[in-house]
C-alpha cells in the first residue's frame, strides 16, 4: 500500500510496446541497415581476398594502331621486287621452212621472232642502263624467244608476242617463287602481260626488221 501511495503522488506514464508479431511487415525493418539499403555485407575469406583479379586477354583489331594494321595487310600482298621486262622482235618478210638450221624452202608471208627477259630494278645500274636494249634483253634473266609465221603480219606479231611475254613472265615468277615464296597477284600479273603484249605487238607492226620494247613493273 505504501508503494501505491508513492506512485499516486508522482504519476508516471509508462508506455509498453507489444512485440511485433506481424509476419507481413516490411522486410527492410527486419534486416540490418546495410541490407535495407540494398548492400549485402558478406564476409570474404582470406584466401579469396589475396587472389588477384583475373582478366581475359583478347586480341582485337580495334586495339591495334593503324600503322600496324597497314603493315599487317600489306605483308599479305605480293612481295616480288620491282623488275623490268626487256624485249626485241625480229621480222622476216617471208616464211622459211627449216630442217634443223637449214632453210629448205621459202614462201610469201611473215616470220616473227619475239624475245623477252626480266631484269630486277636493283640490277639496273647506271652501267646497265647505258647498254642498248638488245643487249639488255640478252643479259636478262630467263631469256625466251617464240616464233610465229603467217600471211598476216598483225596476227603473226600478236601470236609471237603473246607466247614470248606469257612464257617469259611465268619462268621469271617461278624463279622468284622458289627464292621468296611470293608470286604476282592475278590482277598485277594480267596487267604486266597486257602491257607486254601491247608494247611488243605495237613495235612489231612497225616498218623495219627489228624493234625493242620495255615494260617496267613497279608497285
Amino acid at each position: 500500500m505504501v508503494v501505491l501511495a508513492h506512485i499516486a503522488a508522482k504519476p508516471v506514464t509508462v508506455v509498453v510496446k507489444a512485440p511485433d508479431t506481424d509476419t507481413t511487415a516490411d522486410p527492410a525493418r527486419e534486416r540490418p541497415a546495410s541490407a535495407a539499403a540494398g548492400v549485402l555485407a558478406q564476409p570474404i575469406s582470406s584466401s579469396l581476398a589475396q587472389q588477384e583479379p583475373q582478366t581475359q586477354q583478347t586480341c582485337s583489331l580495334q586495339s591495334q594502331p593503324l600503322a600496324d594494321l597497314a603493315g599487317l595487310f600489306e605483308s599479305q600482298k605480293d612481295d616480288i621486287d620491282p623488275f623490268t621486262l626487256y624485249g626485241t622482235n625480229f621480222k622476216k618478210y617471208q616464211i622459211e621452212q627449216m630442217e634443223g638450221e637449214k632453210v629448205v624452202s621459202r614462201s610469201r608471208g611473215f616470220t616473227v621472232d619475239s624475245c623477252v627477259s626480266a631484269v630486277l630494278a636493283s640490277q639496273e645500274t647506271p652501267e646497265f642502263n647505258g647498254l642498248p636494249t638488245g643487249e639488255k634483253v640478252q643479259a636478262g634473266d630467263g631469256l625466251l624467244c617464240k616464233r610465229a609465221t603467217g600471211p598476216d603480219l598483225n596476227k603473226a606479231c600478236k601470236q609471237s608476242c603473246a607466247s614470248a611475254c606469257g612464257d617469259a613472265l611465268a619462268r621469271y615468277e617461278e624463279r622468284m617463287f622458289a627464292e621468296t615464296g611470293f608470286k604476282l597477284e592475278p590482277k598485277e600479273r594480267e596487267r604486266v602481260l597486257r602491257n607486254c603484249r601491247h608494247s611488243c605487238s605495237y613495235e612489231c607492226t612497225k616498218s623495219g626488221k627489228a624493234h625493242d620494247f620495255v615494260v617496267p613493273y613497279r608497285r
